[in-house]
């Protein structure tokens, strides 16, 4: 019998053997990137599955949090807002754990300067007690004069 490498390093390999009379016929298949892209749906599922399960209990925490504000002591409101902001900072993250197990893709549109730098510094508002960070944007929003 003959070995022969083909020099190929393989993560999942399908063989499949046949025979006829005293022959034995191997086939093998590569299916590599097929595990591959079953084990990213299965993630995308699992993220999918995960991020609806933390829904119901943070929509929960929310609605609550709402209602204390309304009779929580007037010294107990920035706790209360505290936690407002803490459940909207994990409401965006499973929005965007279902968005990306989706496959959604970004679209283009044009938008002004003023409302990006809004959008950041909210965003980095939840951060305030790690480092600094300063993003600099032009003074003025100005539109494509191309057109």
């Amino acid at each position: 019998m003959k070995i022969m490498s083909l020099g190929l390093t393989l993560t999942h390999i399908y063989i499949k053997s046949s025979t006829y009379k005293d022959k034995i016929m191997l086939s093998a298949t590569d299916i590599t990137e097929q595990k591959h892209k079953e084990n990213l749906a299965t993630m995308g599922q699992m993220a999918a599955h995960l991020s609806h399960e933390i829904r119901n209990p943070i929509g929960a925490i929310s609605l609550m949090s709402s209602t204390l504000k309304k009779r929580v002591l007037p010294q107990n409101i920035p706790i209360v807002e505290e936690i407002q902001s803490s459940v909207a900072r994990i409401e965006r993250i499973i929005k965007a754990t279902l968005m990306f197990s989706k496959g959604v893709e970004a679209t283009k549109k044009e938008f002004m300067w003023s409302e990006l730098k809004t959008s950041i510094d909210m965003s980095i508002s939840y951060y305030g007690y790690s480092k600094e960070i300063k993003f600099i944007f032009p003074k003025e929003d100005f539109t494509d004069k191309r057109r």
